[in-house]
């Protein structure tokens, strides 16, 4: 028999329309509603789009590491330190590990991925915010243990490896204050759907108003170079005087950087510029790049070593993990330091 949302909500005794919010992760449901659909869908063997839920108890001994497929991309684009923490745990542990993109049709349809399919993996790490939450919420009622790194649901409870980016942002705003005597702050943010630019922006703006200096977001499609480079124009030439930018990522900043060389514009000098990750390239730009040690590859062996506990655990009592890992200030010459081999404290 073909299931519909309109079976789930009849056995859940509410209407289509909550059972859809509840697939989709949307707020305004009760929890005990929310949980009472979700209870009543596994029962069911419910999978939006009727894809097959995995119901085999084989082990593989092997387990995926999930990103979002970018358009343009061909391959697997995750952090590498991310992976090398998943790797190294993984070795540990005797999992073979299996790395995969995933499309947004195949976020739509499970079965259409190969390593979704029934019996084909044991768990899933899915890495980076782009994984929408109704795929998440599909995964989770398909029965298919997994942690997240770097993303979560608003609504519902899942396993999640963050960032904590609350801490270092302010400390950023800080420096930019203290320092450099940063006055108007421009935060340059992927979608507002991320959590992570989310975050990072909230703690940016609470920052800037606890010192009294002026702040403004200004969202992107993306977080490349490309887009750093593409936007950092449209700062430069709007109506912010912005003599600092906040990056959302090492990469978006590294495009403002080249975008602000175009322009002849300062960097360090007329305008500072700070990224977050730390990625290994941005020590070796020109000029380098202060931003925020995020301990990548922490974050992957502890998502790892949590989907392990959940593989092996022969009960299920409900308890899910949110786990923050912290960040480092890196001081290098893009913020307009000199003294940058100094340690930030």
């Amino acid at each position: 028999m073909t299931l519909t949302l309109k079976d789930i909500a009849t056995a859940s005794g509410v209407s289509e329309s909550t059972v859809s919010r509840v697939l989709n992760d949307q707020p305004g449901i009760a929890p005990s509603t929310r949980t009472r659909v979700l209870d009543v869908a596994r029962e069911m063997n419910f999978i939006p789009n009727q894809q097959a839920r995995n119901l085999s108890n084989q082990k593989t001994g092997v387990v995926a590491m999930l990103t979002y497929a970018w358009p343009g991309t061909t391959h697997f684009v995750a952090s590498s330190l991310d992976t090398d923490g998943v790797t190294a745990a993984c070795q540990a542990r005797g999992y073979q590990l299996a790395t995969s993109t995933v499309t947004d049709d195949e976020m739509k349809d499970l079965s259409s991925h190969p390593l979704l399919k029934p019996g084909a993996v044991d768990g899933v790490l899915l890495a980076g915010p782009a994984l929408t939450p109704a795929f998440i919420v599909s995964l989770r009622t398909a029965g298919i243990p997994m942690v997240l790194i770097d993303n979560t649901l608003e609504n519902a409870t899942v396993d999640s490896i963050l960032h904590d980016n609350t801490a270092g942002v302010s400390w950023i705003v800080d420096h930019l204050v203290d320092v450099h005597g940063r006055k108007s702050l421009a935060f340059m943010s992927g979608p507002d759907a991320w959590l992570s630019s989310r975050e990072r922006g909230k703690a940016l703006h609470a920052a800037a108003d606890r010192r009294g200096v002026h702040a403004r977001t200004f969202c992107m499609d993306d977080t490349t170079v490309e887009a750093g480079l593409k936007h950092v124009t449209k700062i430069v030439e709007g109506d912010f005087p912005a003599d600092a930018i906040v990056a959302v990522n090492d990469a978006t900043a590294i495009g403002a950087i080249e975008g602000l060389k175009d322009l002849n514009v300062g960097i360090g000098t007329d305008v500072s510029v700070t990224g977050f990750d730390n990625v290994t390239w941005g020590a070796f730009h020109r000029p380098s790049l202060t931003t925020l040690h995020a301990f990548g590859a922490e974050m992957g062996r502890r998502a790892a070593e949590r989907l392990f506990e959940i593989l092996e655990s022969d009960t299920s009592d409900g308890a899910h993990l949110t786990l923050r890992v912290g960040t480092k200030p890196v001081i290098r010459e893009s913020c307009g330091c000199t003294d940058f081999s100094r340690e930030a404290t």
